[in-house]
């Protein structure tokens, strides 16, 4: 599994635990359903800004989503 999927897979995670949709994000963030959704899979042209922007919503940091990260892959 690549480092953006895995950090993708982290963001999915940490919003189903919270209870959120995928729409529900979306509006909150200003973006569409199919970048969260993209950015979800770990879809690099989509992960940037995107993914930080989710993890602040979601109340976790950088580094939780590079440890995290971490931690799938292996």
């Amino acid at each position: 599994m690549s480092n953006y999927r895995a950090i993708g897979s982290s963001l999915r995670e940490r919003r189903q635990q919270l209870g959120l949709r995928r729409v529900k994000l979306a509006q909150r963030l200003g973006l569409s359903t199919e970048t969260i959704e993209r950015i979800e899979m770990g879809e690099t042209a989509h992960l940037s800004a995107g993914c930080l922007a989710m993890a602040m919503e979601l109340g976790v940091d950088a580094e939780w989503l590079l440890v995290d990260a971490k931690e799938t892959k292996n």
